[in-house]
């Protein structure tokens, strides 16, 4: 966000914020939350997915280089789910890959489902290369929001600032939106200040593009 900021975490998370952050001018907490494209009060179903396939290409990463030491940047589109992972890993063992280049293979799993692989097989410097990226999550719709969203959340999360204060006396409240996965790509339509609840500051900030700042006037 392009601030300097020096990060601290505090004593324990029921009396504090869940940042405390230092600057040349003092020091104030942070409370911080995400905001994505389908929040209910359960909580995001799409971010929930997201997190279970990135935990999924997570384990198959680390068995396949238990397996082999050819280091390979690999992405996948199309259904990829806990059943298809040994499918993969096995594909992935033993097949030959083009150092430099970019080969899209394609994968039948079950039935007429087709799983695409694209695979570069790595110089041995990259050893145990693990950015790999299922697609699907990167390509989505965008939600417009407005400030009525922010507001709303700056209510919500407000409900705690009376502990907060009892220990530090400036707090605020960072919003985040991950914008390069599906979850959180959103785009913000500015149009009015908001009240920010005691908040000194809210920060929206749709990564990696912009933060938007409102100030407790």
């Amino acid at each position: 966000m392009g601030y300097n900021w020096k990060v601290e975490i505090p004593p324990d998370e029921r009396n504090w914020p869940d940042l405390l952050i230092h600057t040349s001018r003092g020091s104030f907490g942070l409370e911080v939350c995400g905001l994505y494209i389908d929040d209910n009060r359960k909580g995001s179903s799409a971010r929930r997915g997201e997190s279970f396939r990135q935990k999924l290409l997570k384990e198959l990463t680390v068995n396949y280089y238990s397996k082999t030491d050819i280091p390979i940047f690999l992405k996948i589109k199309g259904p990829f789910a806990k059943e298809t992972t040994s499918a993969i890993l096995d594909y992935l063992l033993v097949t030959d890959f083009q150092e430099w280049k970019t080969v899209e293979h394609d994968l039948t799993i079950h039935g007429d489902k087709t799983t695409k692989l694209f695979i570069e097989r790595l110089p041995r410097s990259f050893a145990n290369y693990n950015r790999w990226i299922y697609m699907d999550d990167r390509i989505g719709w965008v939600k417009r929001i407005r400030d009525d969203d922010i507001e709303n959340i700056a209510r919500d999360k407000s409900l705690n600032l009376h502990k907060y204060k009892k220990n530090i006396n400036k707090v605020s409240l960072l919003i985040v939106s991950n914008r390069i996965n599906n979850s959180g790509r959103l785009l913000l339509d500015k149009h009015r200040k908001i009240n920010t609840y005691a908040f000194n500051k809210v920060f929206y900030y749709m990564h990696p593009l912009e933060a938007v700042v409102y100030k407790n006037d």
